[in-house]
């Protein structure tokens, strides 16, 4: 990037000065401080040239004994300068110190030949080439130029002794002696401003030797910190370059593996991980510019067992961000897999235990809820749901029926049979009423024959024909004891919210009450609660 270099100085409030201040600035080359001072140089060597020019071209058109040829050779130096300055901010630097070189020596020649005579300060103009070269092109500028100069001078000598060039007026030779003042400060001003340029190059390079000497310090204490990091920590520490091999290990790495630390550069990184496909894929993750976790592997020791070890990986990079090697930090883990074992086995035997009693706990549940024989809900299941049951349906402004059902003429069956063929009953009787019910319904041993079913959602003329069903299938249903086929019937009450009541309990009554119903109505029927029916005090 090509930009104007800064000068220093407080700019005036004028805009054509402080213009003219900018247009004499030299082209600054960023990252490139060589080519900059070149370029500062050319540019002070074309300003010299041009404000030369400038100052010489008013003097020699006033005479009138200097040549033509010798006033457009000026002329074209002035040009030459003004061209070379155009080159230098096209960042061609090294091609516009030839072009200076050689139309100088160019010019310097013909303008000589134009004056005819060696004897004026346009010959000193070469003393001043020489100097240029030496500064811009080193050794090689200074010989060739005064070999060029050398070779020039004593031509013009010669020709001087063979009378070519004619003798000079007073005009001329006073022209001279201005010239000679103007070359002298322009030697002057090209010798302040080339020493100025060393000065600079001098400073610049005693603070680069001396951050340089302080950035070493600063390594050689950050080396010494991280050797001592390096040797002083509880893990291991391998340098491993790209193709996996060994560069260094601490000697907790040694004490791990087994090695001495001698032994582990060049060691293939293969023989103490031997995992190579884990090794190749964190390879590949690294060098994508991922950042890997820290990761679980086998690693394997010198005498061959392998042992757990928890590993850091980090990709090293150098200056310029290229992959330059791999840090390994590991640790052995092997007593906390053991723990962590222990504690698994123990978390696992802890989760049986649990599971053990949360399936006891269960049962002990389903013992206090139901009924042993039958296996339906019991009394004190039905007391803590019915209500829930009620709010429920009240909020969703649905039906609830309760069917209370009981056996009709059970005790005979006790005392003719036995208690076991009265259980017998009772389970089939239990199994046929679950057969009819719906899994949302809620059917309980309410204690000896007697049975309550809960239907949420159920208004009293679904519940009725629901009981109706339940009444023809037990009294069509036969059981087997003892060679014997017993019979049994069964009666059943039925209300329903919002119908008969508002509360569990007036609504159980009720279907309590078109029970007894049924049974003074000659029994095996179904009765729906009405007022009519209440019984009278």
């Amino acid at each position: 990037m090509i930009t104007r270099g800064v000068i220093k100085r407080k700019r005036m409030n004028l805009p054509v000065v402080n213009h003219f201040l900018r247009w004499l600035e030299a082209p600054f080359f960023a990252g490139d401080e060589e080519k900059t001072h070149q370029a500062q140089l050319l540019n002070a060597i074309a300003l010299a040239v041009i404000f030369f020019m400038v100052l010489l071209l008013p003097v020699i058109g006033w005479s009138r004994d200097i040549p033509t040829l010798t006033k457009v050779i000026d002329g074209l130096m002035l040009l030459a300068g003004l061209w070379l300055r155009r080159r230098l901010f096209q960042g061609r630097v090294k091609s516009s110190g030839l072009w200076f070189m050689v139309l100088g020596f160019i010019l310097i020649t013909a303008s000589i030949i134009s004056l005819g005579s060696v004897f004026t300060p346009t010959t000193s103009t070469y003393l001043f080439m020489v100097v240029s070269s030496g500064i811009l092109f080193g050794v090689w500028g200074i010989t060739l130029s005064t070999i060029a100069s050398s070779l020039l001078l004593g031509g013009y000598v010669l020709g001087q002794q063979a009378g070519i060039f004619p003798e000079q007026t007073y005009e001329t030779q006073l022209i001279i002696w201005v010239l000679y003042v103007l070359l002298f400060g322009l030697t002057g001003w090209l010798s302040y401003f080339s020493h100025r340029i060393l000065a600079r190059a001098l400073e610049r390079s005693r603070k680069e030797i001396t951050e340089r000497a302080q950035t070493e310090a600063r390594l050689r204490e950050s080396e010494a910190r991280y050797r001592n990091l390096f040797e002083q920590t509880h893990d291991a520490v391998l340098m491993i370059d790209l193709q996996g091999r060994c560069l260094a290990a601490n000697q907790r790495a040694a004490e791990m593996f087994g090695y001495p630390v001698d032994r582990f550069p060049g060691l293939p990184v293969s023989q103490i991980a031997p995992d190579r496909e884990q090794n190749r894929q964190a390879l590949e993750t690294l060098l994508s510019g991922e950042l890997l976790p820290h990761l679980e592997s086998q690693f394997r020791r010198k005498d061959g067992t392998l042992f757990p070890v928890e590993a850091y990986l980090d990709l090293v990079r150098d200056i310029q961000g290229q992959p330059q090697q791999l840090q390994c930090v590991a640790r052995d883990i092997s007593e906390r897999k053991q723990t962590e074992d222990a504690l698994k086995a123990a978390n696992e035997q802890l989760n049986h235990r649990v599971a053990e009693v949360e399936r006891l706990h269960k049962e002990l549940r389903e013992q206090t809820i139901r009924d042993p024989l039958t296996g339906l809900y019991n009394r004190r299941y039905l007391s803590e749901t019915l209500p829930r049951e009620l709010q429920r349906v009240m909020r969703e402004q649905k039906s609830l029926s309760i069917l209370i059902a009981d056996l009709d003429l059970f005790k005979k069956i006790n005392d003719s049979h036995g208690h076991q063929a009265g259980d017998r009953m009772l389970v089939e009787v239990a199994r046929a009423i679950k057969s009819l019910t719906r899994g949302s319904d809620i059917v309980c041993r309410y204690g000896g024959e007697e049975f309550i079913i809960v239907m949420p959602g159920i208004d009293v003329e679904q519940a009725t024909a629901r009981a109706e069903q339940i009444r023809a299938q037990i009294e069509n249903q036969t059981v087997e004891c003892q060679g014997s086929l017993l019979r049994v019937t069964i009666s059943l009450g039925v209300a329903a919210y919002p119908d008969h009541g508002m509360e569990a309990e007036e609504i159980s009554i009720k279907a309590d009450q078109a029970l007894y119903q049924s049974k003074q109505t000659g029994r095996n029927r179904v009765t729906v609660w009405s007022e009519a029916r209440e019984p009278q005090p």
